[in-house]
């Protein structure tokens, strides 16, 4: 069965649009595989002529000269298609069947590799260009999409693009320039150069007219003169010196580096501002100076601000006025006293002792004299009375006034015990001046107050043989 009239345009109509056929009843754009919609080199068998005219006999997937050998290569289906279009990478490039004497004839089978399907047989072609077989008429029996066909067939593998026969272009079509062509000896390149291009073309010499470019050059940068063509650098930046161009000494306008710069001499910046947007300042010197260039009677503070977004700005200043360090908020700093104490006080550069000031912490004033208070200590130790329970009195009493700066301790054979700050329940011990009824703070212990014991609270009872010990100051 020949291809029907509708099936040779569709086709013909495909491969206009570069798409390889499969069915009548898809549209172009629907194709999956692609076939030549124009020759590129790299289509091109540039090394057609070294095909053999009678097929190489090779084993399966061998090669010999530019012809490769597959067999029964199982082809895929194409999805949509029905059964009727199937493919392989390795059919593109297949030389076709009529090649030379016969023997590069394709031979197709059903799934089982064996049964043949005859050409005509189904009604198939192969599109070497696309590596697609399509079935156009009657199906053979038992060809699915799951038991796809079979095919061997001759490939071509050998080099592709334009090959130029012994070096020579045999024939130049005419345009961009070019005159004559076909087969003639003779092609003429018309460079067209128009008026007023500064270029001439004679006896085959192509000549700048340098006098018609240095009356055409101005605002160019460049000049003519005595057969010398000069740049003319006219910028505020830029200058020729012998032969050089460089940065001039002086640079006017704004100038923006859009990466590192290294300055490798000193540095200076003539301006009322300098702004540094950078995360990490990192500087090398131990001292930064500021008021460099100041001199003279000083005047002005100087120091260092903190910037702190809405909260007011923090500054640590050099105050002149007072000749001393100041920090804190801005416009509200205050003095920093280096070792200010109880009794310091600072006036300008001074910090003084006010000794009256202190009075009572181990210094005593007596007129204009200031003494420093000697305590002596005082160790009691006695016997106890037998007691029990709590509140029970020991017998024992002061026997000097403690210094109302002095710590009032008891010891029961060596053991620390605790005593009551102007209580007398639930500590171990108190003094007392009213039969143990109240309790005395300790600040304010006279000679003679007793001393009371609470055996509950402590513990334990006391016996005669208990040694007490009394520890304090007065």
């Amino acid at each position: 069965m020949s291809l029907t009239s509708s099936q040779q345009a569709s086709r013909l109509f495909k491969k206009s649009f570069g798409a390889g056929e499969t069915l009548t009843s898809r549209d172009f754009f629907e194709e999956p595989k692609l076939g030549r919609d124009a020759i590129f080199s790299d289509q091109i068998w540039s090394d057609s002529s070294l095909i053999p005219t009678t097929a190489p006999s090779l084993a399966p997937g061998a090669s010999a000269g530019v012809v490769q050998y597959f067999e029964k290569e199982t082809l895929s289906h194409i999805s949509g298609s029905t059964n009727r279009s199937y493919f392989s990478s390795n059919l593109i490039d297949t030389i076709a069947f009529n090649y030379g004497d016969g023997t590069y004839n394709y031979t197709l089978y059903k799934n089982d590799g064996t049964t043949v399907i005859a050409f005509g047989d189904g009604d198939w072609l192969v599109d070497t260009s696309a590596g697609l077989l399509t079935f156009y008429g009657t199906l053979p029996s038992g060809v699915t999409s799951i038991l796809p066909p079979k095919i061997s067939f001759y490939k071509y593998v050998g080099n592709k693009g334009l090959s130029l026969a012994s070096g020579t272009i045999t024939s130049v079509n005419a345009g961009f320039g070019l005159t004559g062509g076909g087969t003639s000896s003779s092609v003429t390149l018309d460079i067209s150069l128009g008026n007023n291009s500064g270029l001439t073309f004679s006896n085959n010499n192509l000549s700048v007219d340098f006098d018609f470019l240095s009356s055409n050059l101005a605002g160019s940068g460049l000049s003519y003169s005595g057969g010398t063509l000069s740049v003319n650098v006219n910028s505020d930046s830029l200058e020729i010196t012998n032969d050089t161009i460089r940065l001039k000494d002086t640079i006017i306008g704004n100038r923006t580096f859009q990466d590192s710069v290294i300055v490798s001499g000193n540095l200076t910046v003539n301006g009322t501002t300098s702004y540094v947007y950078t995360e990490n300042l990192h500087v090398e010197d131990n001292i930064i100076t500021l008021n460099a260039t100041f001199s003279g009677v000083p005047f002005l503070n100087a120091g260092v601000e903190v910037i702190r977004g809405n909260e007011p700005v923090a500054a640590f200043i050099w105050n002149e006025s007072t000749d001393l360090w100041s920090a804190g908020l801005s416009g509200s700093e205050v003095p920093i006293f280096l070792g200010a104490g109880t009794g310091l006080t600072s006036s300008g550069q001074t910090v003084s002792l006010d000794l009256l000031g202190i009075v009572g912490v181990g210094l005593t004033q007596n007129a204009s004299q200031i003494s420093v208070i000697n305590y002596s200590p005082v160790y009691q130790s006695s016997l106890s009375t037998l007691t029990s329970g709590d509140y029970s009195s020991t017998g024992i009493t002061l026997s000097n006034t403690p210094s109302q700066y002095s710590r009032v301790q008891l010891f029961v054979n060596g053991q620390l015990q605790r005593i009551g700050n102007g209580t007398f329940s639930n500590v171990d011990y108190y003094f007392s001046n009213d039969g143990g009824l109240s309790a005395i703070n300790p600040s304010n212990l006279t000679s003679g107050d007793s001393l009371y014991w609470n055996g509950v609270s402590a513990g334990f009872e006391l016996n005669p043989t208990d040694e007490i010990d009394i520890i304090y100051e007065s």
